[in-house]
């Protein structure tokens, strides 16, 4: 009897290797060469999940259970994918139905049903799903979304228990989950100093080592030949219509405000799409990085371009424009500029403590978004991002618009419709209400959004004035002069 390794088992292997090329090759090829195995199938949409690109994803998960209806390892990642794509009332149906799966199937798709329920904010349901499901209170990986759920009745119990899972002996992930959960229901409680105290200890502890400034040295780079007041590159690639990109950091009003103009009928938000990250990555690898964008030859600025617009454009779903709102974007301009000339940008900005101090009390990804575990390496990050992205946009005469949180708060409706006449569109009112948005929101501030437009995080740092020194005073300065800039 044969030892061969099988295609499905290498496909397995090289996704568990992180080897996304060969498992795509092989994936491919089994597409092509079993065209009734699922499989093939199964492995182009996991290939295309772990690199973002949930629409290419959601294609090959239909295909595989097109083949067979029933497999549960697809029903399972498409409603995965559904969620990434915003599409939470669809994962939610389709997870309903496979918790009555075989076992492990069940359990997996429980747990995905109850992190689903708590994201979507519908809290009743959640309840009702735990009272049918009693044995899920013994299910270490249910314990969040219960203690979450405990927090809304007896904050005091679920801190007590969420601490104690963060400084216990469990998996590092785990403990970070737990920790920055108390770290909000302290801080909703208004107990500043243990919700600055618990933070510390949490990212202190859950934290890998984190090189700053390898991070920031790419940007520093770009802002030394941004100082010369002229572009080094002409692009080489095709202008793109109807891309627009978020740029600003974490806790910025980025989320309100893509889902602001998600409400418009020919915008639709994609979120945190990783398009500019993979793109990035190309970059970051080039030894001659940021100076080689003057020698970008065409085909590889096509190639990257089609990279990025062949995901976003299946979101699209037939309306005039895509608004991403990546992370990222802030370091990577030049490069976005070079590969997708014609985007139209919207950056926004709100006061730099308030927030760094919402960065410093949730979690981010901590290989990524390392510096956000101390002030002052927030507060770094702030000052070369308010000094790269304007230099960028003018520099090499991006189209854009420059929003204040602050101000967008104050009087939505006339700064949504600057962004609006910047892409060509007229105003609407459905940006004044974010809160009626149905898709799901992934990021920290998906309970924020389910609320109507309010000031109720502006000054928020100074229940932690403590916490900021006098290094802070030329950043917050500089936003006052850009608040009433930005004033209409």
């Amino acid at each position: 009897m044969s030892n061969k390794e099988s295609p499905a088992a290498q496909i397995e292997r090289l996704l568990a290797a992180k080897d996304f090329a060969r498992a795509m090759q092989l994936s491919s090829w089994l597409c092509a060469t079993e065209k009734s195995n699922p499989w093939g199938w199964m492995g182009c949409a996991r290939v295309h999940f772990y690199q973002g690109r949930f629409a290419l994803a959601l294609e090959d998960a239909k295909a595989a259970t097109t083949l067979e209806p029933n497999n549960p390892n697809a029903l399972l990642l498409q409603a995965s994918i559904l969620n990434r794509l915003g599409v939470g009332d669809q994962s939610i149906a389709l997870l309903r139905q496979l918790v009555s799966m075989p076992q492990p199937f069940a359990l997996e798709a429980s747990l995905a049903l109850l992190n689903s329920l708590d994201r979507a904010g519908r809290t009743d349901e959640l309840r009702d799903f735990l009272r049918l499901h009693p044995a899920l209170h013994n299910e270490p990986r249910a314990t969040f979304v219960i203690n979450r759920l405990l927090g809304r009745t007896n904050p005091q119990n679920a801190i007590e228990l969420m601490v104690n899972m963060a400084k216990g002996n469990g998996a590092m992930e785990l403990r970070r989950i737990a920790g920055f959960d108390a770290v909000r229901l302290l801080d909703q409680l208004g107990r500043y100093q243990e919700a600055f105290d618990l933070a510390l200890y949490t990212h202190a502890t859950t934290t890998p080592h984190f090189d700053l400034e390898a991070y920031l040295n790419p940007a520093r780079a770009q802002l030394d030949i941004l100082s010369k007041g002229k572009p080094w590159f002409t692009p080489t690639a095709s202008k793109v219509s109807g891309v627009a990109i978020v740029v600003g950091l974490p806790r910025s009003g980025t989320t309100l405000l893509e889902q602001m103009l998600d409400r418009h009928p020919s915008i639709t938000g994609i979120g945190e799409y990783e398009g500019i990250r993979t793109l990035s990555q190309v970059f970051q690898a080039s030894p001659r990085w940021p100076m080689g964008l003057a020698h970008l030859d065409a085909s590889t600025a096509r190639s990257l371009q089609d990279g990025y617009m062949q995901d976003a454009t299946l979101r699209r779903k037939n309306r005039a424009w895509t608004l991403d709102k990546t992370l990222e974007a802030w370091r990577w301009i030049p490069a976005i500029a070079a590969v997708l000339p014609g985007t139209f940008f919207l950056n926004i900005s709100r006061d730099p403590r308030d927030t760094a101090i919402s960065i410093f009390l949730n979690s981010f990804n901590p290989e990524i978004f390392g510096w956000s575990a101390s002030l002052n390496s927030i507060r770094q990050v702030i000052e070369l991002e308010c000094l790269i992205v304007p230099a960028a946009l003018k520099t090499l005469g991006l189209l854009h618009e420059t929003i204040v949180y602050e101000n967008l708060v104050a009087n939505p409706q006339d700064h949504a419709k600057r962004c609006l006449d910047g892409m060509g569109l007229p105003m609407h009112d459905a940006v004044l209400r974010p809160q009626d948005n149905t898709r799901t929101v992934l990021t920290l501030s998906h309970e924020q959004v389910r609320k109507p437009i309010h000031d109720a995080s502006i000054g928020r740092w100074k229940n932690y004035e403590w916490a900021f020194n006098e290094s802070w005073d030329t950043l917050a300065a500089a936003h006052v002069r850009r608040r009433a800039a930005c004033d209409l």
